[in-house]
């Protein structure tokens, strides 16, 4: 038995008949289905972070000069060793500049086990100064990532260590920072910033990030994946703001290839990067391999 294709069918290559209950092909539309898109984007890889020497390296970042205005979040892996001297800012924008109001988000360490006080400090850039999260004692261990999630929602502070949060008293009170803006004209953001503080830390940083809103607890624990052996970072480039992530995040040069001075902002490539100044050791992490490498 043969089969006749109509005109506008083809004719599979190698098909002469049909086998018996063989029925006609037919055209259309399926409704219903979500097929899914191949947009090429490899796996999420977590192989860099960087080293800082406890003398003068530090980060420079860029960022909207609206961001931070009212309701924000941060987010940064920290890690320090026993030999490293902490007692200064993780990272910190405008803190102290005449003029501008700024903050730090700083830390240091009581004892060579990795105890120590997380603080947020604010400047009203007249001399004021607040303490709206006073001295929280953590434990960071030694050679052990932590991450770090400080934020304000409609006016109070919030801190999450290793994905809870912690209970935050205020301290100093110079000024009411609960509704002051932290968006400026010209932000000056750094990490690790050498000199600010009572001196400068030794230590390592990993994919530090800033949302332009106040992430729920269950985002806060989405920033890290507790599935393994040891905690390890996450993608964040939906979490938070409506599934639309952070609006700068950089990732130690993940997406730079482990080269250069420049750190891109992954979320949105070419805007917003961020510079390394002294040449801070861009860590493989790997090598041994670290906790938080990602293959």
């Amino acid at each position: 038995m043969s089969i006749t294709f109509t005109s506008s069918l083809l004719k599979p290559s190698g098909i002469t008949a049909s086998p018996s209950g063989l029925k006609r092909p037919g055209f259309g539309t399926l409704y219903g289905f979500d097929v899914p898109k191949d947009t090429g984007t490899a796996s999420f890889a977590n192989r860099y972070a960087i080293q800082f020497d406890g003398v003068d390296d530090n980060i420079s970042c860029s960022i909207p000069t609206s961001l931070m205005a009212s309701d924000f979040t941060t987010s940064i892996w920290v890690r320090f060793s026993a030999n490293d001297t902490a007692d200064g800012s993780i990272w910190a924008n405008n803190y102290g500049a005449t003029g501008k109001v700024g903050w730090r988000l700083y830390f240091d360490s009581t004892d060579a086990a990795g105890n120590g006080n997380l603080s947020v400090w604010a400047s009203n850039g007249s001399g004021a100064y607040d303490n709206p999260i006073s001295n929280v004692q953590v434990g960071l261990g030694v050679d052990t990532w932590s991450n770090l999630a400080w934020g304000r929602n409609s006016g109070t502070h919030f801190l999450y260590v290793n994905g809870s949060q912690v209970t935050i008293s205020q301290g100093h009170q110079g000024f009411n920072s609960s509704s002051s803006s932290y968006s400026d004209s010209s932000p000056d953001l750094r990490i690790f910033e050498p000199t600010i503080g009572n001196g400068p830390s030794a230590g390592y940083c990993d994919e530090a990030a800033i949302w332009n809103v106040a992430l729920s607890g269950s985002d806060i624990s989405a920033i890290r994946d507790t599935s393994g052996a040891n905690p390890i970072p996450t993608d964040l480039s939906s979490i938070g703001n409506s599934g639309n992530g952070p609006i700068v995040w950089w990732r130690m040069s993940d997406n730079n290839n482990g080269s250069g001075t420049t750190v891109s902002n992954a979320q949105n490539i070419g805007t917003n990067d961020a510079t390394l100044n002294n040449s801070p050791t861009l860590h493989d992490l790997s090598t041994a391999p670290d906790t938080i490498y990602i293959a």
